[in-house]
């Protein structure tokens, strides 16, 4: 069984990157950036056919 390729985010890009959008670490999770300089995880995932995203 192959797994996933993971574009693991790094302690250090995560502490330095502070423009807004979503950042991939693979398998689907997400660190997210808002404006105001917030950060969350988020894990995107199809649920019936639509993607649905749930914080982390």
């Amino acid at each position: 069984m192959a797994g996933r390729q993971l574009q693991r985010l790094s302690a250090l890009r995560v502490a330095k990157e502070v423009t807004s959008g979503h950042y991939s670490d693979g398998g689907d999770l997400y660190m997210q950036i808002a404006d105001s300089g917030a950060r969350s995880w988020a894990f995107r995932f199809k649920l019936g056919g639509r993607v649905r995203e749930m914080g982390l």
